[in-house]
C-alpha cells in the first residue's frame, strides 16, 4: 500500500508541475525555436532538431534510425495558430504533425497527435 501511495503521490507532483508551465503562444514560440536547436526527449535518447530562421529544419536520430526510418532527416516547420508544426521528408511517413508547447524555465512540454514529451532548448 505504501508503495501505491508514493507513486500516486509522485504522480501529482508531475502532473502539478506540468500544469504550472506557461503556453507559449504562436510568435513567442516562433522567436523561440527559430534559428536554435531543440533537443527532444524521447526513450532511446535525444533527438537534435534545428530550426532555421527560413522555415527549413534537419534532425538526426542516430540511435533511432531503425525505428526512425532514418539516422538523419530535413523538413519544414511553420506555426499554426499557437502550435509549432513539422513535416519531415521520411520521418512519420511524411504526415504533418503539429505540437502545442508549454515551458517550465528552460525545459519544454510537448503534446500533440496523441503523443507528448519534454524537449530542450540549446543556446
Amino acid at each position: 500500500m505504501r508503495k501505491i501511495s508514493i507513486g500516486v503521490a509522485a504522480l501529482m507532483a508531475m502532473t502539478v508541475a506540468g500544469q504550472a508551465a506557461d503556453t507559449v503562444s504562436g510568435e513567442a514560440l516562433r522567436g523561440m525555436v527559430s534559428g536554435k536547436t531543440v533537443h527532444v526527449s524521447t526513450a532511446d535518447g535525444t533527438v537534435p532538431i534545428s530550426f532555421r530562421v527560413d522555415g527549413t529544419m534537419s534532425g538526426r536520430a542516430q540511435g533511432l534510425a531503425s525505428y526512425a526510418m532514418a539516422a538523419s532527416d530535413r523538413g519544414r516547420w511553420w506555426i499554426s495558430g499557437n502550435r509549432l508544426c513539422q513535416q519531415w521528408a521520411q520521418w512519420f511517413h511524411n504526415e504533418t504533425h503539429c505540437f502545442e508547447m508549454r515551458r517550465d524555465g528552460a525545459k519544454l512540454f510537448w503534446t500533440g497527435g496523441g503523443r507528448s514529451g519534454t524537449a530542450m532548448i540549446a543556446n
